[in-house]
């Protein structure tokens, strides 16, 4: 491809070529071949402009398939990249060596395996960097008993190679649209890291949060695992009688997930990194995530009647330029469905857990909050289009020196034309109070969402039609009041969504 503009003449090209043999015919093939992707861009007086550049790649490929249930793959690729002094491509100033092995194995209709090993050493000359060693294990693990009366998903990787500082910052959306609101909360007119909040007021998300990579690299060891479990008696049972039939109507499920990224160390082995599990203390670690979450159910999504009983842990750190950062969640919930009518059903929820917050830098964010909650929904179904809810839900939070109690009440309206448009309002009332023993900003931030104390009115319409198949046009209106001010606060939205 070449393109010429102004004094510029650029010319790109990506030659390949391979040679394939058939070791054993649709079992066995090798092949080897080249890969290059070459930019040659002059000035008019024949000197290379920086940017321009040659990588080369030399690869091997070699694939078996032993049976339709076994497949086994490896490939070797040697990759350079030059760069010019403005007169010619030099040596080579990277060199990297890559080795993988990937396969998939079925050992039955309902078990499947599938693997991948890869190995890779870097050097690069300009940097001075001694050859790095990277590598990845990844094992994909599904299996299913008896027609889905279980189900079982596991996933586990470990990979190792460098990771660039980060530093977190918020930036306000161009359209509008964030996931994060500000409150100056010491009136110095400058948007500090400690402001930022989820507001339940959509429209006051205006800033968008970006982790910004620093210049500086560090070793750093990863490793991933899932694991999901699904327990469906009703897969098995669906028609059968006696016990059975009563069992069939409960169901299980359990999801883990575990990420956790660390620095190198000289005192820590490869079977300390592997171990999902294993602690490391703060001065290694990068980030560290865990999620687990466990739902009995009774009926789900079936029949008059159906009650769900959840317990949830979420817990993440982040290594940022000023400290470690931490969030913690830890909820039980019941819910509850009851059809009333054949119009009118009932849905309700009763939670209690402990949310905390962690903070190197800013001390006044280190704290530990009590959470109970109770929610009720009435939903009226006045048509197969319209739906009318009744809301009322309670909560009460504290960290023994400060609390709050909310109490809420809602009446939301949806209507909705098939494949065409939906209406949507709400009017909420939301009472807040709140008491301090001791003065936290962060806290009282954290316990009203951002919504001031005393009697508010919150509003809301969402109008949305679709313009053609692939696109909708959404109008959203906002409005709040608080008892204590006189001031009414609008906000507006225009959105348009592409549907693929």
């Amino acid at each position: 491809m070449t393109s010429t503009k102004s004094d510029t003449i650029s010319l790109f090209y990506r030659p390949k070529a391979g040679i394939r043999y058939d070791l054993k015919p649709k079992k066995s093939q090798l092949e080897v071949g080249i890969f290059h992707e070459i930019n040659r861009t002059k000035k008019e007086n024949s000197y290379l402009l920086k940017n321009g550049f040659l990588w080369q790649n030399y690869f091997l490929n070699w694939t078996n398939k032993f049976s339709e249930m076994h497949t086994l793959n490896f490939q070797y690729i040697y990759r350079t990249e030059q760069i010019n002094d403005s007169i010619e491509f030099l040596s080579p100033n990277i060199n990297a060596h890559t080795f993988s092995l990937d396969g998939q194995s079925e050992f039955s209709k309902s078990q499947s395996l599938k693997y991948t090993l890869k190995y890779r050493n870097f050097s690069s000359i300009n940097l001075n960097q001694d050859i790095q060693h990277n590598y990845l294990g990844r094992l994909d693990y599904n299996s299913h008993y008896a027609n889905g009366f279980i189900r079982i998903n596991s996933l586990y990787e470990i990979k190792a190679g460098r990771e660039q500082r980060i530093q977190l910052t918020y930036v306000k959306a161009p359209n509008g649209f964030g996931n994060y609101a500000w409150r100056d909360l010491n009136n110095n007119g400058t948007f500090e890291l400690n402001e930022a909040y989820v507001s339940p007021i959509l429209t006051e998300n205006n800033y968008m949060r970006f982790f910004i990579a620093l210049p500086d690299f560090i070793p750093a060891n990863e490793v991933n695992f899932s694991q999901q479990l699904s327990i469906q008696p009703k897969a098995k049972w669906h028609d059968a009688k006696d016990w059975k039939k009563l069992a069939a109507k409960f169901s299980y499920q359990l999801r883990l997930d575990i990420n956790k990224k660390v620095r190198s160390s000289t005192d820590k082995q490869l079977l300390d990194y592997a171990n999902p599990l294993i602690g490391f203390k703060d001065s290694l670690m990068i980030f560290s995530r865990s999620y687990i979450f466990q739902q009995f159910s009774y009926q789900k999504n079936e029949g008059k009647i159906g009650l769900d009983l959840e317990w949830l842990y979420n817990n993440n750190s982040n290594l940022l330029s000023n400290g470690i950062e931490g969030y913690s969640l830890q909820n039980y919930a019941i819910r509850s469905r009851v059809e009333l009518l054949y119009f009118l059903t009932y849905y309700g929820k009763v939670s209690n857990g402990i949310r905390r917050n962690t903070s190197e830098f800013f001390q006044e964010r280190n704290f530990a909050i009590v959470e109970n909650g109770i929610e009720n929904t009435f939903s009226v179904y006045l048509h197969k289009n319209a739906k009318l809810n009744f809301n009322g839900n309670y909560g009460f939070k504290s960290t023994g020196d400060q609390y709050s109690v909310s109490q809420q009440g809602d009446i939301e309206l949806k209507f909705s034309r098939k494949n065409d448009g939906i209406i949507e309002s709400r009017f909420t009332l939301l009472q807040q109070t709140y008491e301090a023993n001791i003065t936290n900003p962060q806290i009282e931030l954290a316990m009203l969402n951002g919504i001031p104390r005393g009697l508010n009115y919150i509003w809301n319409v969402t109008i949305g039609q679709k313009l053609t198949k692939y696109l909708q046009l959404n109008l959203i209106y906002n409005g709040r009041k608080n008892e204590n001010s006189p001031q009414l606060i609008h906000s507006g939205n225009v959105e348009a969504r592409a549907i693929f």
